[in-house]
């Protein structure tokens, strides 16, 4: 009978995320709870923490649908432990998210109502399942330092939080945690994911000797409703490219010119051109502009961000 409450307490708690309800939650919580949070990789223990760090979520993942499976209770002592499988689809700065999780919670069911005393939820991410010992293997010979490392050093240096590079990439928050702690594997698709979000090649981030470094040079025009990042060679290059982001409310549209053809590509958001073949380009829609002037601006309401590459052109004498 405990454990039939118990699976029932696990519902009411995934509910109660949904309403976004978090002094709620903390109700559902015994005065030695404990619960992991995957961002950190550290665990906040007793009910005063946990409710804190509840409570600071307000606004920040909302839309949160959970839909739970394959739960299975059992007593372990005079406490139930639940384990279970979770798609859970919710939005984070207005992008929505999908996950597979598996989970388990420990309740104490001798209080009447079933409390909450342990919470967990673990990646089950198909890029992290997917990823065989062949792939590991071709990952570690071609890194000079690992993987989680270069993952690291790159998110810093675009100045992107886990979640902030989770918005950009579609990877869980969760599993760039793991990624950087060297505690998951990507596959193809996940790499391709995570070098856009971090406006790098896959080359780059698995240090191939054909990669050819560079360095990223900020330009903040915060002011004029604008970031553009240049990439700047160690090498003599043929190429110029940069990633501009542009937000929705800037001043004015943002003019693109140049002697030779350009390549633009839609990393996030939705891009308005304006130039001979008006167009309106959504998140992984690229196009080729003719040499020229062409005008460029966030469409919608999100910010709109996009790698532009040219032929670097001749210096006149």
């Amino acid at each position: 009978m405990k454990t039939v409450l118990a699976e029932t307490a696990l519902r009411q708690v995934l509910d109660v995320m949904e309403t976004e309800d978090w002094d709620q939650l903390t109700t559902l919580l015994a005065d030695d709870v404990e619960l992991a949070d995957e961002l950190t990789a550290t665990w906040l223990r007793g009910r005063d923490r946990v409710a804190a760090y509840l409570r600071a979520q307000t606004g920040i993942v909302t839309n949160i649908t959970n839909t739970a499976s394959d739960i299975s209770s059992r007593m372990i002592g005079d406490r139930v432990l639940v384990t279970f499988s979770l798609r859970q689809r919710y939005l984070l700065e207005g992008v929505t998210r999908r996950e597979r999780l598996t989970g388990c919670a420990i309740f104490e069911t001798d209080v009447g109502l079933p409390l909450l005393t342990l919470f967990h939820l673990g990646e089950a991410d198909s890029a992290a399942e997917q990823t065989g010992e062949s792939a590991r293997a071709a990952i570690n010979s071609t890194t000079e330092e690992p993987l989680g490392v270069r993952i690291r050093e790159r998110r810093s240096a675009a100045g992107l939080s886990l979640r902030g590079l989770a918005a950009r990439s579609g990877l869980s928050a969760s599993f760039l945690s793991q990624l950087e702690r060297s505690k998951a594997d990507p596959n193809v698709s996940s790499l391709r994911q995570l070098a856009d979000g971090l406006g790098t090649t896959v080359g780059d981030l698995l240090g191939g000797p054909a990669a050819q470094r560079s360095t990223r040079s900020r330009i903040d025009l915060r002011d004029l409703g604008m970031m553009i990042d240049v990439f700047l060679s160690d090498q003599p290059a043929s190429l110029d490219a940069r990633i501009t982001e542009l937000q929705p409310d800037a001043a004015t549209t943002q003019p693109l010119v140049s002697s030779v053809e350009r390549f633009i590509y839609v990393l996030g958001g939705t891009l308005a051109v304006t130039g001979s073949e008006p167009a309106i380009l959504h998140a992984g829609e690229g196009a080729y502009l003719a040499a020229g002037q062409t005008r460029v601006q966030a469409h919608g309401k999100l910010a709109a961000r996009f790698l532009s590459v040219q032929a670097r052109a001749e210096e006149q004498p």
